[in-house]
């Protein structure tokens, strides 16, 4: 089965259907995915430039990016490298005013029982 890495601009693409041809061709690839033809990798610095571009460049609310991401992670037929923490990320990102890599971190770090190491207060500021 032929295997592919998605970068972030191929889901904009997809979400935003800015560029129709391209909007075209990502969709025939998730589908075909979808139907088990393929695999696509998705890993997490792709999920922050998704996250980075709809914030810093499209200048979407935090509720529209939420919804993105999560239409993205919630795909069960791609291959989300650490899905799991990516959704309690977002339900966290949804409830706190902490930058979503620090949130992301916290729940990675909830996943394994670990600790943060940072100097960074808004750790101590999470509301689960």
């Amino acid at each position: 089965m032929k295997k592919y890495i998605a970068d972030a601009n191929f889901f904009l693409r997809f979400l935003l259907n800015d560029v129709t041809s391209q909007t075209k061709i990502a969709r025939e690839y998730l589908v075909d995915a979808k139907k088990g033809k393929l695999k696509i990798q998705v890993f997490p610095i792709t999920i922050f430039e998704i996250h980075f571009a709809l914030t810093k460049y499209y200048k979407l609310k935090k509720e529209e990016v939420i919804m993105f991401i999560k239409s993205i992670v919630t795909m069960s037929y791609l291959d989300i490298i650490d899905r799991q923490s990516f959704l309690s990320a977002l339900s966290l990102y949804r409830k706190n005013n902490i930058d979503f890599v620090d949130i992301y971190l916290f729940s990675v770090a909830q996943d394994n029982n670990a600790d943060i190491l940072s100097f960074d207060k808004d750790f101590q500021k999470v509301k689960i």
